[in-house]
């Protein structure tokens, strides 16, 4: 708006030093439909056209005058993906980029492929082969290929990939022997999926021996099919006892230029002898612990959380002194950080403590950074975090007592037993007579100072 002609002095100075009295205006947000989204102060961080990049602004599916309403959807927030603040609450091209993706749940499989020291070029045929793409025979055939189907390994039966990885004589040779080699005595499943389900049941972990079995796997599917190619189109062949002895060679040459560490058991003595890979093992000293009961006239939150492939859910479970179980909860969540779920934990317990009037409260918990939030007041939380967080404080504040401590997973074997209670609620009270027997027991032995061990 350009300044009158005709206005006062007193009007026309005001009217020019409109930019400097912006910059202590704010908006009241009321219908949303009068302020607009990037031009107006209604944000505590200031008027927003200046903190976003001009091209970001342009680019917006927001246009320059659009209102708060354009961001709010069934009285929630819904601001788009590509504005939102990443976990550090400042605005990055990276936490864009992951917000519009498409995100599919993790295949089952992942941990055998994807993992600390694992070979890139054996892990991308294994990813192959698993998402069922290797172009066998039977498949090539399939769509119309005319080619022999007999196998080009043993020269017996159709290449399919059951064939090919479980039972064809040249590569169950390889595949027997290497299961030896991991310390495992076990029958062949018939399917080679069901094959790899074992698998991955079985090599679970990120110790040294874990490590052997997944870059074992992993060699035997590339070197299995390497030597499939090379016989079709090079007319190369390699007997299955050289091919066994490469893939042996192969991962113990690649682990014996790092430092190994593992503990000293003697599983891990018999298989590390077989592969000659040079370690240092480590003796562990047990340490004991024991449920840690609360103060005289306190009582105490044990919380714990647990994933799966689309959400995460918290359980609290509030006993006095005495280890009698007053209260608990639990809650589901939409999949987002652990600090986020690890909040949530704490927040249901505090939640349940002030529905119950207790003023006096301890807690206790297995994860040492919930911990250092409290004892650190710098720590830096996700934007995500902060609405949970000030929650937390005010049910912190309104307590006569408060105070947070770790504790070893082994005393926290209650709450984290109601694991097996999927909940299926945002918040939602557990009635203590539907405790299964094994918690029921749990609780018990905490009551009469069960020590446990860890190492």
């Amino acid at each position: 708006m350009s300044i009158p002609t005709d206005a006062s002095w007193c009007w026309r100075r005001i009217l020019e030093h409109r930019e400097i009295a912006q910059n202590f205006t704010l908006h009241l947000i009321g219908n949303e439909k009068q302020t607009r989204f990037w031009k107006d102060s209604w944000h505590p961080l200031g008027v927003l056209f200046d903190l976003f990049p001009l091209a970001l602004q342009f680019d917006s599916i927001l246009i320059v005058n659009a209102t708060v309403d354009s961001c709010i959807s069934e009285n929630t927030w819904d601001i788009p993906h590509h504005l939102r603040a990443g976990n550090s609450g400042d605005y990055s091209l990276k936490d864009t980029y992951e917000a519009l993706r498409p995100v599919n749940p993790q295949p089952w499989w992942r941990h055998l492929v994807w993992f600390h020291r694992c070979v890139p070029r054996h892990s991308f045929i294994t990813w192959i082969t698993l998402h069922h793409a290797l172009k066998t025979k039977d498949k090539l055939i399939g769509w119309g290929v005319n080619i022999d189907p007999i196998c080009s390994l043993c020269g017996l039966e159709t290449e399919n990939e059951d064939h090919l990885f479980l039972w064809c004589h040249y590569s169950q040779y390889i595949w027997k022997n290497l299961l030896s080699l991991m310390g495992f005595d076990h029958q062949l499943s018939s399917y080679w999926e069901s094959e790899v389900q074992w698998c991955a049941q079985k090599f679970s972990g990120t110790n040294l021996i874990t490590t052997i079995r997944k870059l074992s796997l992993n060699a035997y599917i590339y070197h299995v099919w390497g030597e499939r190619n090379s016989r079709i189109f090079r007319r190369e062949a390699r007997t299955q006892y050289t091919m066994l002895h490469i893939i042996v060679e192969e991962i113990r040459l690649k682990l014996s230029v790092q430092e190994n560490v593992i503990e000293d058991t003697p599983l891990a003595r018999q298989i590390l002898h077989f592969w000659d890979i040079p370690v240092t093992y480590k003796i562990h000293a047990e340490i004991t612990c024991q449920w840690q009961e609360p103060y005289q006239g306190a009582v105490l939150i044990n919380c714990d959380g647990s994933l799966n492939d689309i959400s995460g859910s918290f359980r609290a479970i509030i006993r006095n002194h005495e280890g009698v179980v007053l209260a608990t909860a639990a809650g589901i969540a939409r999949r987002s950080t652990m600090i986020i779920y690890e909040l949530q934990e704490l927040e249901a317990g505090l939640r349940l403590a002030n529905k119950y009037g207790f003023k006096r409260v301890c807690v206790g918990t297995d994860s040492q950074v919930m911990v250092s939030v409290f004892h650190k007041p710098n720590t830096k939380l996700p934007w995500t975090a902060r609405y949970i967080w000030r929650c937390i404080k005010n049910y912190v504040n309104n307590l006569d007592f408060f105070s947070i401590k770790y504790i070893n997973r082994q005393s926290n074997c209650a709450a984290d037993n109601l694991a097996s209670i999927w909940p299926t609620a945002e918040f939602m009270e557990i009635n203590p007579g539907s405790f299964s027997e094994e918690l029921k027991k749990i609780i018990l032995e905490d009551k009469c100072k069960k020590v446990y061990y860890h190492s």
